[in-house]
C-alpha cells in the first residue's frame, strides 16, 4: 500500500482513473455507516491520506478535492468521513479555507450546544479533531467566539452529574485545546473546569475500568494543560491555588482505584496519571499509610508514583517521630504496613533467571519496598533508628534480602558481580534514581537496586548484616561476600563515617562553663578518629580505628593518653566507648560522646558504677540502682549481669540482698511494694 500511495505522485483525487482512488472512494462511502466497517474505513483512509501528505505534501488539487466533498460537516453520516480526511492530512490542511470555515462553524455551533442534545457529541468530537491539527494555542477563530464556546462548555458543569461519561471526556479534551487561546481573559471557567475535573476523578471509583479511562485521560490532560500555560492570569492562578489541596487528595485515591490487566490504554492514563501524582507537594500526603499497599501494584508507573511519593515523605517525618519518641519517651516503629511488603520476600525457586532478567513487578515491589526502610533510617535521629533496627530484627527480615542479593549477584556461586566491568561506579552504589533505573534494561536496573541496597544495609544496620554473616553457613558465599564488600564498599562507608564524624566535630554544641569541648581529629590517611579531652593542660585521649574490611569487622578503641584516672578505670572508659559504638550500629558519634561524658562525670565527681567503673554504661545511661545497705551505685544492665553470673539478687560488694526491679515496677507487676 505504501507503495502504491509513494508511486502516486500523479494521482488526481475524484478521478476514478486508478486504483488508489477508487479505494478511497469506497473508503468515504463506507465510512458514511456509524459501524465497525464504517470505524475502520476511515482508519484506513485516514492512514492512506497520511501516507500520501508525508510523501506528497498537500497539493492544490487535493484542497480542491477536499472542498467539493460534502463530508467536512458535523452529521452521523458524514462525522467518520471528516475526521479522516482531518487526521489524515494533519497540520498540512490546516491553511485549507474549507477547514478554517469548519473550525469557525463547529465552534459556533458549540457555542450553543446542550448537553442532551444528541447532535453536541458529534460537534465535539469533530471539532476536537479539527483542533487537534492545529498548535496549542494557535486556533484560527476570533477571541469572542471562543469565549461563548468556553462558557457554554462549563455552564454544563454547574450540574455535573447531568454530563455522561463520553460527553464529560470530549467537553474536556475541548477545553484543553480551546482555554489556552483565552488565557488572558478572566472568568468562571478556569474554576469550574479544575473543579469538574476533581469531580470526574472522585465519582471514578464508581465506575468499572472501561468507562472511566476516556474522561480521566482527558480531565488529567486538561489540568496537566492549564498548570503549564505560561503567564496565567489571576483567575487561573488563584483556581490552582484553591485546589491544590483538593486536587492532591484526589489524585491519591486515583493511584489506590484497582487495576485489572493491563492494556495499552489503561497504561498511557497510569503514566499520565503517575507524571502528575509525583508533583504532590508534601504538605498535602503527610499521611501515606494508605500508599505502602499501592507500591505492591502490578503497574510499574504506580509503582513508581506510590514509591516516589512516599520516598519523600518519609524522610520529612522523621524529625517530628524523633520529637515524640524523646517527649514521650517510647519506641518508634517502621509502619506495620511498610514492614508487611516485605513478609512475601523473593527467593531463585519462585524466580527462575529467564523469569527474573524481566525484574518482574513483584520483586521490584519487594526491592522499593527495602528502599524506603531505608529512606526512613536518613533522617531519623540515632534513637529512632536504633528502635528501627529491633523491628527489623525481630522477625529477621535482613536476611530474605540479604540471600536474595548474593544469589542474584553470584556470590552463592563463588562468582560475584564484577562493579567495575558492568560499569556500576560509585555514584551508582551511593544512589539510585527509579527513573533512571526504568531507562536501563530490566536486569540491568534490578542489578543497579540490589547494589544500592546493600550499600544502604552496611549503612544504616552493619549490626543485622554482621549477625547474617556470622550465622551464614556457606563458606564460599562468606568468602565471597567479605572480599566483594571490601573491594567496592568498605572504602565507601569508611569514607562517609570519616565524613560525618568531621562535620559532628565541628557542629558540637557549646560546652558548659565548667566543660570543656572535646576535640576530634579524623584522619582520612590512617582511617582513624583520635579525641582528646584536656585535663590541666593535659589530654585524656583515645583513638577509634577503622579496620579496612568495615563494617563487617568493627571498630578497635585503644587508648592514647590516660589523664586522672586509674589504668582499671581507664580500660572500663575503653571497653564501654567500644561497647556504645558495637551496640549503636557502629555509630562512632554515639561513642565520641559517651567517653565525654564519662570524662566530664569523673571530673565532677560523679558516681561510678562499682561493677564496670564507668560512669557511662554501654546502653548510654548512668549508675541508677543503689545499694540500700552500703549506698554504692550501680548500673542496671551491670547489676542484671552480675545476677545472672552469681545466681543470686546480693549486692556485689556488701553481699546483702539488692532489689533490682525497684518498688515502682513491683507495683506495675502487680507484686508488693
Amino acid at each position: 500500500m505504501n507503495a502504491m500511495v509513494v508511486e502516486a505522485k500523479d494521482w488526481r483525487p475524484g478521478s476514478g482513473s486508478s486504483v488508489l482512488d477508487e479505494l478511497i472512494s469506497t473508503m468515504l462511502r463506507e465510512s458514511k455507516e456509524t459501524t465497525p466497517l464504517g470505524l475502520y474505513s476511515a482508519k484506513a483512509l485516514s492512514e492512506i491520506l497520511q501516507s500520501f501528505s508525508e510523501t506528497h505534501g498537500l497539493r492544490p488539487e487535493d484542497e480542491e478535492w477536499v472542498a467539493k466533498l460534502d463530508v467536512m460537516k458535523a452529521t452521523s453520516t458524514t462525522i467518520f468521513g471528516a475526521i479522516a480526511i482531518l487526521i489524515g492530512y494533519g497540520e498540512t490542511i490546516s491553511s485549507s479555507k474549507t477547514v478554517t470555515n469548519l473550525l469557525n462553524r463547529l465552534v459556533s455551533d458549540v457555542a450553543g450546544a446542550k448537553p442532551q442534545a444528541e447532535k453536541t457529541m458529534i460537534t465535539l468530537v469533530l471539532l476536537n479533531a479539527c483542533m487537534s491539527i492545529y498548535d496549542l494555542g494557535e486556533l484560527p477563530v476570533a477571541n469572542n467566539r471562543l469565549v461563548f464556546a468556553v462558557k457554554q462548555i462549563t455552564a454544563w458543569f454547574e450540574d455535573p452529574d447531568s454530563v455522561d461519561h463520553n460527553l464529560a471526556a470530549e467537553a474536556c479534551r475541548s477545553l484543553q485545546r480551546l482555554l489556552p487561546c483565552i488565557k488572558d481573559v478572566y472568568g468562571p471557567y478556569w474554576e469550574r473546569s479544575i473543579e469538574f475535573s476533581i469531580h470526574l476523578w472522585d465519582q471514578a471509583e464508581n465506575d468499572p475500568p472501561d468507562t472511566r479511562l476516556a474522561y480521566l485521560h482527558a480531565s488529567l490532560k486538561l489540568v496537566s494543560g492549564l498548570e503549564a500555560i505560561q503567564e496565567p492570569n489571576d483567575d487561573l492562578e488563584d483556581a490552582i491555588k484553591s485546589f491544590a489541596e483538593a486536587k492532591s487528595h484526589a489524585l491519591l485515591e486515583l493511584l489506590k482505584l484497582p487495576r485489572y490487566g493491563s492494556s495499552q490504554p489503561a497504561d498511557i492514563l497510569d503514566a499520565l496519571l503517575c507524571r502528575l501524582a509525583e508533583k504532590i507537594p508534601l504538605q498535602h500526603a503527610s499521611d501515606v499509610s494508605d500508599l505502602y499497599g499501592v507500591v505492591a501494584s502490578e503497574s510499574r508507573d504506580i509503582q513508581t508514583a506510590a514509591f516516589s511519593i512516599i520516598h519523600r515523605a518519609l524522610p520529612a517525618a522523621q524529625e517530628q517521630i524523633s520529637l515524640d519518641v524523646l517527649l514521650e519517651k517510647k519506641d518508634a516503629r517502621l509502619p506495620d504496613e511498610l514492614l508487611s511488603l516485605l513478609l512475601d520476600a523473593p527467593t531463585l525457586e519462585a524466580y527462575p533467571d529467564d523469569v527474573l532478567v524481566h525484574f518482574p513487578t513483584p520483586v521490584r515491589s519487594y526491592l522499593l519496598s527495602w528502599h524506603l526502610i531505608f529512606d526512613a533510617y536518613s533522617k531519623a535521629s540515632y534513637k529512632v533508628r536504633n528502635d528501627y533496627t529491633e523491628n527489623l530484627k525481630t522477625a529477621s527480615y535482613i536476611g530474605a534480602l540479604l540471600e536474595f542479593t548474593f544469589d542474584v549477584l553470584g556470590h552463592s556461586a563463588s562468582h560475584p558481580i564484577n562493579l567495575d566491568k558492568e560499569g556500576f561506579t560509585v555514584d551508582f552504589i551511593q544512589s539510585y534514581d527509579v527513573k533512571l533505573g526504568d531507562s536501563e534494561p530490566e536486569e540491568r536496573n534490578m542489578h543497579w537496586l540490589l547494589i544500592h541496597l546493600y550499600y544502604l544495609t552496611l549503612k544504616y544496620i552493619p549490626g543485622l548484616f554482621r549477625s547474617w554473616y556470622i550465622d551464614c553457613r556457606s563458606k564460599q558465599t562468606k568468602i565471597a561476600v567479605e572480599s566483594w564488600m571490601t573491594r567496592y564498599f568498605s572504602p565507601i562507608i569508611i569514607s562517609e563515617t570519616l565524613d560525618e564524624v568531621d562535620t559532628w566535630s565541628q557542629s558540637q554544641e557549646a560546652p558548659a562553663d565548667d566543660e570543656k569541648e572535646l576535640l576530634v581529629k579524623v584522619s582520612r590517611a590512617g582511617k582513624e578518629v583520635t579525641a582528646g579531652y584536656e585535663v590541666d593542660e593535659l589530654q585524656a585521649s583515645i583513638a577509634i580505628k577503622i579496620p579496612p574490611s568495615y563494617p563487617l569487622e568493627g571498630v578497635t578503641v585503644v587508648g592514647v593518653n590516660r589523664v586522672a584516672v586509674n589504668e582499671k578505670k581507664w580500660q572500663s572508659w575503653l571497653m564501654t566507648t567500644q561497647g556504645v559504638i558495637t551496640f549503636s550500629n557502629g555509630s562512632i558519634i554515639d561513642g565520641l560522646t559517651t567517653f565525654r561524658r564519662n570524662v566530664i562525670g569523673a571530673l565532677k565527681g560523679q558516681s561510678e558504677c562499682a561493677i564496670c567503673y564507668s560512669i557511662i554504661s554501654t546502653d548510654k545511661k548512668m549508675p541508677d540502682k543503689r545499694c540500700q545497705t552500703c549506698k554504692n551505685l550501680f548500673h542496671r544492665t551491670c547489676l542484671y549481669k552480675w545476677f545472672q553470673t552469681s545466681n543470686q539478687n546480693t549486692c556485689p560488694l556488701c553481699r546483702n540482698p539488692i532489689d533490682y526491679l525497684g518498688a515502682d515496677t513491683k507495683s506495675r507487676r502487680g507484686g508488693p511494694a
